[in-house]
Formats: structure tokens, C-alpha cells, sequence
């Protein structure tokens, strides 16, 4: 059929994601969590993308900073728990499908990072008080969460310590402590197996 391709390719134009379909509903989806998150400060500096599912939680405040040229694709959820908690999100980083980022105090991501499918960003950890007491709970300690530039964070991975820039973290691990920048991390907890940096190459 002869107009087959023509049709396919108007399509393809109207819904990608830089069509302008999908251009309004992120429109729409950014001023939707602004308007039903009235206590916060959430603040798109454009050009932003978000997808399907994109949502903050931010009923006692607090700020939600993304820069420019930033994505997020599918199920991006952001939870801010008090007014003086802080997410900033530097230029041109890519969040994939599901990822969740849990803030208390500040999480801070540079520039051109990737976070995968179902990853978890926590500034901070449980711990028990008085450990041996059995009557004694668990408690959240918050701690600043900081993510250099270039950073991937590769799917199912769990994060609250610091990633140094130009990193990776492979997939299913656990970070639990301060990575290195320049380093390659993998496991639970993720322990450094690999360095790639400036004096290797």
C-alpha cells in the first residue's frame, strides 16, 4: 500500500518523544505535580521530559531542582519528606524506567549521569540506637547523598553513599560506602573491582 509508510511516519513524528504529543503531556505532567505539591519548590529548567508515570511526593515542602536537558522516561517517582529536603538534578541526565529517589536531606546528581530500571537513591541509612536492645528500633539517619558527573547507575541497584564522577555501578548491587570517581563497583555491598582512570589509559 502506498501510503503505509507516509501514515507510519506521521505517527512516528506525532508520538515520539520529541513530538509534540509527547512534548504536552510532559508539559501537562510537570504542572501537574507543581499544582498538587503546594508547600514545595519544584523547578524544571527546560527543556525537561517527563514520561509516563513521572510524579513527586512533597506534602511538608521541600525543593526539586532539574536541569536542563534532563529525562525522565517511565515511572520516575520522587519523594521529598520535609521542608528542607533538597533533590538537584544537574543538565542532560537520563532516568530509564521506575527509578525512585527517597530524600530527607539533599540528594545531589551532576551531569550527564544514567540511572537504570528500578534503581533506589536514599540519602541516608537505618540504624539501630542501642544495638542488643531488644526493645530498641530502628531508626532513619539522614546523610547528604552525592552523585558526580557522568555517573552510570546500572538497573536494580540500591544507593546511599557517595558515587565519585566517571563511575559505574553494576547491576543488583548495593552501595553502601563512598565509591572513587574513575571506578567500576559491582555486588552487595558494592566493592571496587576495577579503575579506569585518567593515569590507566
Amino acid at each position: 500500500m502506498p501510503g503505509r509508510p507516509a501514515t507510519l511516519t506521521w505517527r512516528a513524528w506525532l508520538f515520539d518523544q520529541q513530538g509534540p504529543a509527547s512534548q504536552a503531556a510532559s508539559w501537562l505532567r510537570k504542572r501537574w505535580v507543581v499544582l498538587r505539591n503546594p508547600y514545595a519548590h519544584i523547578q524544571f529548567h527546560e527543556p525537561v521530559y517527563a514520561g509516563p508515570g513521572f510524579s513527586i511526593e512533597a506534602p511538608r515542602g521541600g525543593r526539586f531542582i532539574a536541569g536542563p536537558g534532563s529525562e525522565f522516561r517511565h515511572g520516575f517517582r520522587a519523594e521529598l519528606d520535609g521542608a528542607d529536603a533538597t533533590i538537584t538534578i544537574g543538565a542532560a541526565n537520563l532516568f530509564t524506567h521506575d527509578v525512585l529517589i527517597q530524600c530527607a536531606s539533599a540528594v545531589s546528581l551532576g551531569a550527564h549521569c544514567q540511572v537504570d530500571q528500578a534503581s533506589l537513591l536514599v540519602d541516608g541509612d537505618f540504624r539501630v540506637r542501642r544495638p542488643g536492645d531488644a526493645t530498641a528500633q530502628p531508626t532513619r539517619e539522614p546523610r547528604p547523598l552525592t552523585i558526580g558527573d557522568h555517573v552510570t547507575i546500572t538497573t536494580k541497584c540500591t544507593v546511599i553513599a557517595d558515587i565519585g564522577s566517571y563511575s559505574m555501578v553494576g547491576a543488583n548491587s548495593v552501595v553502601t560506602e563512598p565509591l572513587p570517581p574513575h571506578s567500576l563497583a559491582a555486588g552487595a555491598p558494592a566493592r571496587v573491582i576495577g579503575h579506569f582512570g585518567p593515569e590507566t589509559r
